[in-house]
């Protein structure tokens, strides 16, 4: 690839993300032997050396890789990824002859840890789920020139709508997110248990807000009792509510709606 000024060229080798199942093929286009399966690990740093065997000391040299590495942190962070993880490649096998070696997989910003070269996620441009909500996202610079590990700097984004979490009764949370217009909004309202329509009635206030959850104390679930089936359908919707809401009380006025209800579909049956 060569440099837009004319004044060099890069070797780019790219690798795309190689699952366990299809690592056979994928090391197939380099004829592989028996002995390429006796790990995915292993077998993905000779797909990494073969990839790279072009890289010239007189060029940047840069290597593109969906993949794993050993000790990576998810996006959410609730998680690290360690050798026990089949797909994940240790640092150590990634290139010393690259430049750069940028990765993809993993949301959260990182540098890799015990790799030869200078390597990176750059991670996601924008927050993906509401595990991510404590992550600033970036754009990662990298600077390179033949023959000298590259030089790497991070510049933070301010762009896009963040997520986030708002939790409290429904009065706070109705005026914090009021202060959030531009913010997707996981919403946890505190109620004394079960209400219905309060999904909608926050949706309503706060268009950003993608999920609501109610927070309450539930009770243990205990004995089943009988089959729903032996049961009188009044006193299946109120089993199945208990045990779905983890409550024993049903609101009266909820109980009401569905009586009036089952009283217009008997009504209206043959």
């Amino acid at each position: 690839m060569p440099a837009r000024d004319g004044g060099g060229a890069a070797l780019v080798a790219c690798v795309p993300f190689v699952p366990e199942r299809r690592f056979g093929d994928a090391a197939a286009l380099f004829r592989a032997t028996e002995e390429w399966y006796q790990s995915y690990a292993e077998g993905m740093g000779r797909l990494l050396a073969a990839m790279t065997e072009p890289f010239r000391p007189d060029r940047v040299n840069v290597l593109l890789a969906h993949l794993f590495t050993d000790g990576a942190v998810p996006g959410g962070g609730e998680h690290q990824i360690t050798i026990g993880i089949e797909y994940a490649v240790s640092p150590s096998r990634l290139p010393a002859t690259a430049s750069y070696v940028a990765l993809g997989h993993v949301h959260r910003p990182q540098g890799v840890r015990g790799a030869p070269s200078p390597t990176r996620y750059a991670g996601s441009l924008l927050q993906l789920d509401f595990g991510e909500t404590e992550q600033t996202k970036s754009v990662t610079i990298v600077e390179a020139a033949p023959g000298r590990p590259a030089k790497v700097r991070e510049v933070a984004l301010s762009a896009g709508r963040r997520l986030l979490d708002v939790g409290g009764t429904l009065d706070e949370v109705l005026a914090k997110g009021r202060q959030l217009p531009d913010a997707y909004l996981r919403v946890f309202v505190d109620t004394d248990g079960p209400v219905p329509g309060i999904s909608e009635q926050v949706r309503d206030a706060l268009p950003g807000a993608v999920d609501v959850k109610l927070r309450y104390d539930r009770t243990e679930p205990g004995d089943e009792g009988p089959p729903l089936s032996s049961l009188e359908p009044r006193d299946q919707f109120l089993a199945y509510f208990r045990r779905e809401h983890g409550v024993e009380a049903v609101a009266e006025d909820l109980v009401a709606v569905f009586d009036e209800v089952f009283e217009e579909v008997q009504g209206g049956g043959p």
